[in-house]
């Protein structure tokens, strides 16, 4: 199946309240990325394991190396990740997917994607 889609949040001077949602831990997720987006990842102290997270990387860099933000979440914590340079992890949509791995439940793991108003 293909990745859930996570809806983008707009952070301005009005702020925001974010919406998390559980992860998609067998399919992943995708969200549109304008260059100044975060995922900011939640690991409840119940989850029951480290959630590792990758951010794929579709084009590699100038030396040849595909740059994948791997960044690993253990139980009672949180990251905000990002910004992704959308010339190397936008895919052809502009779109960014997360695939995570890892024995967490995935209803412990929320997130909320982020993007910055300026």
């Amino acid at each position: 199946m293909p990745a859930t889609p996570l809806a983008v949040q707009t952070i301005n001077q009005d702020a925001v309240d974010p919406t998390y949602t559980a992860v998609d831990k067998t399919n992943g997720n995708i969200f549109t990325n304008n260059g100044k987006t975060f995922v900011h990842i939640v690991a409840a102290a119940d989850a029951g394991a480290t959630v590792t997270a990758t951010f794929n990387c579709v084009n590699p860099c100038n030396y040849g190396t595909d740059h994948d933000v791997v960044e690993d979440i253990t139980v009672g914590t949180d990251k905000m990740i990002g910004p992704f340079q959308t010339a190397r992890y936008n895919d052809t949509d502009g779109k960014v997917t997360i695939t995570y791995a890892g024995g967490f439940t995935a209803a412990k793991v929320t997130q909320a994607a982020l993007s910055l108003n300026v």
